[in-house]
């Protein structure tokens, strides 16, 4: 005989809780209403960080570059020089650091830069806008001359720049006080070096180095602006000035054999301690270096004007009709 199944007994509704229904509907209603807010931030932050990156951060105008501690050498035309070769050539965000680490690293393998300090962003007119560099420099001693350009050398005779035309020659030669903090070397035999940074052999031109090096910082040596090397070693002519100085009046000064501390070759000329004296007295007397003659040889023990029909030539020392000493009266 089939059982029969016991109805299951009807569970009973409780009694809703409208106070617990309405508590319930508000909460869901507050966690809608934090979602969107926090939806709404999200995206807020989204479009205003897209916005601060592509039209903040990046900057439309050409990124400026501002040397910190620049040496007394330092001139402005330089520093834009130096500038040009660190700028970057697209944009960069305000936030890249990656650009900061590129430029330390093209200025430590750069011939200007003996140690880099610092590269930062700063602001100028906004965020970003302007890289801060700062660095110790290899210090230019001379601008040498070959064919028609010039190239910045330093101590070491070391190449440390591009080209330079003559047109750029007046805005080297000077620091920002206006003295004369670089000088031309010119007539040297070996070509300039491919690469900056590269070693230009010569012994005229480290003859050339030693010279600008012994007039460097003196008031009375401010106007002589250019020295010739072409006949160091009298390669030229063997019984002509080996290094003849130039001034800034287009005159010459035939100083001779290269300077020396030894002074081994005084049995030849005089020594250098009394060239540059001769130097000294003829700015003293006249205010010009040149004694206002349009050749001055200070090579021997008296000094000669030679003739400006033949400029250049060395005089007869001590038998010329025509020769004065530097420190008597200007003919």
């Amino acid at each position: 005989m089939a059982k029969i199944k016991k109805p299951k007994p009807m569970k009973m509704r409780k009694p809703t809780d409208p106070e617990r229904t309405r508590r319930m509907r508000m909460l869901g209603l507050h966690l809608s209403l934090a979602g969107l807010l926090i939806g709404g931030i999200g995206a807020g932050y989204h479009y205003a960080d897209q916005y601060v990156e592509q039209r903040v951060a990046f900057p439309t105008e050409t990124l400026i570059v501002v040397l910190k501690n620049r040496p007394a050498w330092m001139n402005d035309f330089l520093v834009k020089q130096i500038a040009q070769i660190v700028r970057p050539t697209t944009a960069h965000s305000a936030f890249d650091y990656q650009l900061l680490a590129d430029t330390a690293d093209s200025l430590a393998r750069n011939p200007w830069v003996r140690k880099v300090h610092s590269v930062r962003r700063a602001y100028t007119y906004r965020p970003g806008d302007t890289l801060e560099i700062d660095c110790e420099y290899c210090a230019p001693v001379a601008l040498v001359k070959w064919g028609a350009f010039y190239w910045l050398v330093d101590e070491n005779g070391l190449r440390l720049s591009d080209r330079f035309t003559d047109d750029d020659v007046a805005n080297v030669l000077f620091g920002p006080d206006g003295h004369t903090r670089i000088r031309v070397i010119e007539g040297v035999k070996h070509a300039v070096p491919h690469l900056a940074g590269e070693q230009w052999p010569g012994d005229d031109l480290a003859a050339g180095m030693k010279m600008v090096n012994y007039l460097f910082d003196r008031p009375y040596t401010e106007q002589i602006l250019r020295v010739n090397v072409a006949n160091v070693g009298g390669r030229v002519d063997a019984k002509a000035a080996q290094i003849v100085l130039e001034t800034k009046f287009n005159t010459q000064v035939l100083w001779g054999r290269p300077p020396s501390e030894n002074d081994v070759d005084a049995f030849i000329e005089v020594s250098t301690a009394r060239k540059l004296n001769y130097l000294r007295l003829a700015y003293e007397q006249f205010g010009r270096v040149d004694a206002k003659h349009q050749c001055l040889d200070i090579r021997f023990d008296r000094v000669t004007y030679p003739s400006e029909e033949e400029p250049g030539k060395p005089p007869v020392p001590s038998t010329s009709t025509k020769s004065h000493r530097a420190t008597g009266s200007n003919h």
